[in-house]
């Protein structure tokens, strides 16, 4: 199997309609192109790669290895892409607690709310992941995938709900089974 190395342009299909295609920025970050084609580019230097849909880090080793995602060859990577954009982390126990993380040298440092607002939230995408997204965005429909700042914060507060009425629930039949 060809490697994915830096400068690598791959194509991916999307749900059978279009082709949209990204390329390795760093390790397994990717940028992923805002252009879709109905058919496939036959020469990588004809695709677009002025808009940028997004960049993450991504996983895609497997859809590579299956060729349904297909290495289309090397292309200088744009100087823009030099320094990649910095990633949020949400803590998952406090949803008020945020990180950035740069991705160029792994630093994770405090942040607040507001710091984090509009950046990519800090995750390995997978390759279907992305084709949800990447469809998701051209169908102008909502990612399953993504999830607000304030959807995480109320998803998580949900599951201490739910976790809290559970221990509640297991403290009062402790409390009925033990002798008076």
């Amino acid at each position: 199997m060809e490697r994915l190395t830096k400068g690598k342009v791959v194509e991916i299909p999307v749900h059978d309609e279009y082709y949209v295609y990204a390329q390795v920025l760093h390790q397994s970050s990717f940028v992923y192109f805002d252009a879709r084609y109905s058919t496939s580019v036959q020469d990588i230097r004809d695709i677009d790669m002025n808009k940028v849909l997004f960049i993450v880090c991504s996983s895609v080793t497997d859809a590579v290895r299956a060729r349904r995602w297909k290495i289309r060859g090397k292309l200088p990577i744009d100087p823009k892409f030099n320094k990649l954009p910095k990633e949020f982390l949400q803590d998952a126990i406090n949803p008020y607690k945020f990180s950035l993380y740069d991705c160029d040298t792994g630093e994770v440092t405090p942040a607040t709310r507001e710091e984090c607002e509009g950046l990519e939230r800090c995750a390995v995408w997978y390759d279907n992941h992305i084709e949800d997204r990447i469809y998701s965005h051209y169908s102008n429909t909502r990612c399953i995938w993504m999830r607000t700042i304030d959807e995480e914060i109320e998803f998580v507060n949900k599951q201490k709900e739910k976790y809290l009425q559970k221990l509640q629930q297991q403290q009062q039949e402790t409390n009925k089974k033990k002798p008076k």
